[in-house]
């Protein structure tokens, strides 16, 4: 760009037509936000180096012209290109890290349910072993009960009433026992 094209085009930014390609043009776009920044910064440094006092137009115009530079241009793009880049890369390595948090959280669900199969499979394992050992046919079990606990009841009265008997002066209970088994 000559320097009669830049007076022509002063009256509006003709930067962004040089930086910005098209509206899909994502790093000539960011190039331009940086040339924006780089303005600003100008014009805070103009001020505090005179005063607080704004740069006069022909000044802003004279660093616009060093900004126009082919290599300064280039530049631009160059930076928002290498910020565009680290910007994905940051997103794609969140994005890693959150896929590798919810992996290892997926694998230990995963070994926690192993576990707990190993644990259940262990409980009807436990459980069969039990049954083989543990079997109690149920029918006539109770009538067996019974008697078994009459039977045993019969014989404490029994042996309770020799033990009264032995004890007691009145009765020779021993004698009286072996006249009855000669009989």
């Amino acid at each position: 760009m000559g320097m009669e094209d830049f007076e022509e085009k002063e009256k509006y930014n003709f930067i962004f037509n040089q930086i910005v390609e098209n509206a899909d043009d994502f790093v000539g776009s960011m190039a331009y936000v940086l040339y924006k920044f780089n303005k600003i910064e100008y014009i805070e440094q103009y001020k505090r180096e005179h005063d607080n006092k704004e740069p006069e137009l022909h000044e802003l115009r004279e660093w616009q012209k060093s900004e126009c530079a082919k290599s300064k241009l280039n530049n631009y793009k160059s930076l928002a290109q290498q910020k565009t880049t680290e910007f994905v890369n940051h997103l794609q390595n969140d994005k890693e890290r959150q896929l590798m948090i919810k992996k290892a959280q997926i694998e230990k669900k995963e070994g926690e349910i192993r576990e707990r199969e190993r644990n259940v499979k262990q409980q009807e394992k436990n459980l069969k072993e039990r049954s083989k050992y543990c079997h109690v046919k149920q029918k006539g079990q109770f009538l067996l009960g019974v008697l078994q606990s009459f039977l045993a009841s019969l014989a404490f009265v029994v042996f309770s009433f020799i033990a009264i008997l032995c004890l007691s002066d009145k009765t020779d209970f021993v004698k009286w026992l072996m006249e009855l088994l000669k009989k």
